[in-house]
């Protein structure tokens, strides 16, 4: 190995376990074995996380089985004596501590012992394996996700700010306005730097084509915030910023000179073939030129909440276009991150902020009117968001399961004793002392979770690939999941707490016996009262435990039930999407807009088989904007009153509602002529609204006043008359009704992006490979992106509660299977102890029904009291699963008796084996085998 190359964790983990190969061997062939390793490390992590985390585990197997492997040989082929006071140090455990040679006498002899026993030591290593595999597995998703630092400089330093409006109901959380973000740079000393961001979707014209990119706005202290650095080329520095005004961004004949733009390092890749001589050329971004001054560092993203409308992955990064110093001082958007200076506490810092906000809504008259209320946080509990609960109730879950994994191994193990008692017997009579037995047991629990942990690696690698793909889309830091260091070191503490959970028990109940008594007892006494009460406590144990997780399955189950029942008031089958943007500086006008849409619309009516098209600029359960919250009332309402009631203004073309399918309770929808210029305003409400506006039932006629906003440029005010009312359509997720809706014209606000649905009774993924034929005809530069059933969003809604009741489901069978396994090993043991017994009362006429009830009985015992234990457990800890639920409570008595009646089903099958094999028994037969 080079000894300038610094080594990573994986690089450190592996020289950790090549310790286990003899000093001689880690001489002569180590450095030539670090090499092939880094050479493959770094060939595994250009294909991908997952393939590097699975070389890691294997290598690090393989390396710990040849070293093993290697030792024991050298053991048996040497022919070196013992001495006698060795053999009699190694006998009485007095030599003052436990050699290697001893240590390796007793791994010598746990793989003799396992050889002999294969069956049974399968089943203890496939447990542990699947017990610490699948641990491991999901601690790699909570590492990945909560436990990592984000990858910025002192990430613990950065915050989140937003403003929350607290006058307005429901209104959420907002980016902070220019000039509000400059007072707060001004007035708040312990604020090292404050930047800003907000992200638009764009597109990237070239002679490969259009291409659809996520462009991100920033301010000039973003970069140095957050302390990131240029791989090709250099950062931007204030001095490019050159912003323009409101109104030169508004006029139609100005031309903006190029603006810089630093690109991501997977779009350099992707789209320019890693070229260096990209650095000072002009890309076409956004509909105008911008020249290239650097490209970010491999990976790099932008964490931010889930709800600031930042993705993390953007493609091109530039100047946000206009000064600091315009805005309207209300809400914002993006997100501002702010640094705080050396020797600050989150505490202080937030203190210094809100004194400002507190003056900002004592000048200002409009902060005050809406409630200004400043709102910090941790980036990285921003980041994390709802997430966090969720992925510590998996991980809580599958612990119970690694738990339920080692009682049960412990139990096997307590087996495995109970049948050496005549060897434990001999050995101690010929003067063995208990600690040497006890460690050569404990030996035995060593190697054990060694193989386990070796074998759970494995499982871990494919289970961390499984987990990763079927993630939903808002589990956040998806891509800095796998197996690292941290994760090995994870599973290493896990399988050696495990080797003392479950070794322990058995070894301190084995050894404490009477050899005289087991000598002449031929080994009849099984394991004694205390071993048979530590069994039974275990069994209960298992069977509470396993409760607990069918109880959390249970009502998981029953939610989803519960959200996958809910009407999302239209209706997604037999429809297609499929989105189209247009680039700013060449639609700026708003009459261009209308015209592309217009003609969109016509073409795609027009292909066979399409029975409805429409367009907006969002459709349901997809997030992003297009939409604002505003005032409505009757003629003469002041739609400047804060405390007005709100509305959510929706804009839809003619044939967009017939197109989603949502459903007409009353009038009529949008058509061509509604939105023309000069014509009257008419909307469609939905029942929600109609209801509350309208109590008498009078909607279709009505006159409301509105506020229509403008999607470049000032909005307006109208009276608009109401045309029709729809069914409520759940547009934000499938729990939340959201407020009452306003549909206007798709013409009256006409944005750059908007979703085109088209259904239709053919096949309506053909007829969207048409339109993409139509856009290209239109505009070659409008790219067409995101094509999908509008099933598909309603399934990508309900992806979270489906991937918690998939892993939960799975958590509660491997518990419920593994408690089966350890009921059934303590009635068959049982029985196997009191075959004597048994048969003898049968010879004195005892019914094999009276024999078959009284073995299910003992099995009821245990499956009654640790069901009982189970349910008082689940009343108190199934509460923290109310995040994830919807419409069901966390007593639900009905997820409860079916947990009872579950796991009577299951304990009764486990018992009735052994049952049915004691009431079989010939009652010869079982007297002469003692």
């Amino acid at each position: 190995m080079k000894r300038g190359n610094r080594l990573g964790p994986a690089h450190l983990v592996y020289r950790c376990f090549l310790i286990a190969l003899p000093a001689d061997i880690r001489r002569s062939h180590g450095p030539e074995m670090l090499d092939a390793f880094r050479v493959m490390w770094d060939r595994r992590s250009e294909e991908g996380r997952g393939r590097a985390s699975a070389f890691v585990a294997r290598a690090c197997g393989d390396a710990l089985m040849e070293g093993l492997s290697e030792r024991l040989r050298r053991i048996r082929d040497s022919r070196a004596v013992r001495t006698l006071s060795r053999h009699r140090r190694t006998r009485n455990g007095d030599g003052g501590g436990m050699m290697m040679g001893d240590f390796l006498d007793d791994v010598r002899l746990t793989f003799r012992g396992f050889l002999r026993a294969r069956g049974v030591s399968a089943v203890l290593v496939l447990t542990l394996a699947l017990g610490i595999g699948a641990s491991t597995a999901v601690f790699s998703v909570l590492d990945g996700v909560l436990l990592r630092p984000l990858p910025f400089d002192e990430p613990d330093q950065l915050i989140t700010m937003r403003h929350e409006l607290t006058n307005i109901e429901g209104a959420g959380l907002y980016g902070i306005p220019g000039p509000d973000l400059l007072d707060y740079m001004d007035g708040a000393p312990s604020i090292a730097g404050v930047g800003s961001i907000a992200a638009l979707d764009t597109n990237l014209n070239d002679d490969q084509g259009a291409a659809r990119v996520t462009m991100g706005w920033v301010t000039p202290d973003f970069f140095p915030v957050l302390g990131n650095d240029a791989a090709v080329g250099r950062m931007l520095d204030p001095s490019d910023w050159t912003p323009r005004t409101r109104a030169q961004m508004e006029d139609p004949t100005f031309a903006p000179p190029p603006m810089p733009v630093m690109l991501s390092n997977e779009i350099w890749r992707d789209r320019f073939g890693a070229d260096p001589d990209l650095i000072g050329r002009s890309v076409t971004i956004n509909g105008t030129q911008m020249n290239v001054i650097g490209i970010l560092e491999p990976g790099f993203r932008v964490f931010t909440p889930a709800d600031a409308a930042v993705p993390s992955k953007i493609d091109a990064f530039t100047y946000m276009p206009l000064p600091m110093t315009e805005g309207e001082r209300s809400a914002g958007q993006g997100l501002a991150i702010a640094r705080i200076a050396p020797g600050v506490s989150i505490e202080q810092a937030t203190a210094d902020l809100e004194r400002v906000t507190a003056s900002l809504v004592e000048t200002h008259e409009r902060h005050a009117l809406l409630g200004t209320r400043l709102v910090v946080a941790p980036l990285l509990d921003g980041v994390v968001g709802e997430a966090r609960s969720f992925l510590w109730i998996l991980f809580g879950s599958i612990g119970l399961v690694l738990l339920i994994a080692i009682l049960n191994v412990a139990n096997l193990l307590l087996v495995r004793a109970a049948e050496r008692n005549q060897e434990f017997a001999m050995r101690i009579a010929l003067g063995v002392s208990r600690t040497r037995l006890i460690r050569q047991l404990l030996t035995e629990s060593v190697v054990l979770a060694s193989l386990g942990t070796i074998a759970g690696l494995a499982f871990a690698s494919f289970g961390v690939q499984a987990l990763v793909a079927l993630a939903p889309t808002d589990i956040p830091r998806v891509t800095d999941i796998g197996i690292d260091g941290g994760v090995l070191l994870f599973s290493v503490a896990v399988s050696s707490v495990a080797a003392i959970l479950f070794g322990l028990a058995p070894a301190i109940i084995s050894t404490r016996v009477d050899p005289a008594t087991l000598l002449t007892s031929r080994g009849a006494i099984g394991m004694g009262r205390t071993g048979g009460k530590v069994r039974n406590a275990m069994i209960v144990g298992e069977v509470a435990l396993s409760v607990l997780l069918v109880a959390g399955a249970g009502l998981l189950l029953r939610s989803f039930g519960e959200i996958a029942a809910v009407d999302p008031g239209y209706d997604p089958e037999g429809a297609v999407a499929l989105e189209v943007a247009l680039p700013f500086f060449t639609y700026r006008p708003l009459e261009r807009r209308q015209a592309f849409f217009d003609e969109l619309l016509e073409r795609s009516r027009a292909i066979p088989g399409v029975t409805a098209a429409g367009v907006a600029p969002r459709l349901p359960l997809t997030g992003g904007s297009g939409s604002w919250s505003a005032i409505y009332g009757p003629p003469g309402t002041d739609l400047d009153d804060p405390e007005g009631t709100r509305a959510r203004y929706r804009p839809a073309s003619p044939g967009f509602l017939e197109a989603l399918g949502a459903t007409l309770i009353e009038g009529r929808t949008f058509d061509v002529m509604d939105g023309a210029q000069g014509g009257e305003v008419v909307v469609v409400i939905d029942r929600a609204l109609a209801e509350a506006a309208f109590p008498d039932g009078d909607a279709v006629g009505s006159y409301i006043d509105i506020a229509i906003a403008a999607y470049i440029g000032n909005g307006r005010k109208a009276t608009a008359r109401v045309v029709g009312v729809t069914d409520v359509v759940r547009y934000e997720t499938l729990t939340q009704d959201g407020e009452p809706t306003i549909w206007i014209p798709f013409n009256e606000y006409a944005p750059l992006e908007a979703a085109l649905v088209l259904r239709g009774a053919g096949d309506p993924t053909a007829a969207a490979v048409q339109v993409r034929e139509i856009l290209r005809d239109i505009d070659p530069g409008a790219p067409v992106y995101a094509l999908r059933a509008l099933t598909d969003d309603v399934r990508t809604a309900t992806a979270r509660s489906r991937y918690a009741l998939l892993l939960m489901a799975i958590f509660a069978l491997s518990a419920l299977v593994l408690a089966a396994v350890g009921l059934y090993g303590v009635i068959s043991h049982s029985v196997q102890q009191r075959t004597r017994e048994i048969g003898v009362r049968i010879a004195l006429g005892a019914p094999t029904t009276e024999i078959g009830r009284m073995v299910l009985v003992q099995g009821a015992k245990l499956a009654i009291v640790g069901g009982v234990l189970g349910t008082v457990i689940a009343l108190l800890v199934t509460p923290i699963l109310e995040s994830l639920l919807y419409q069901v409570e966390s007593w639900d008595p009905i997820t409860l008796a079916g947990t009872s009646l579950l796991l009577a089903l299951v304990a009764t099958a486990s018992a009735w084996f052994p049952a049915a094999r004691a009431s079989r028994l010939d009652p010869i037969d079982a007297i002469r085998t003692e």
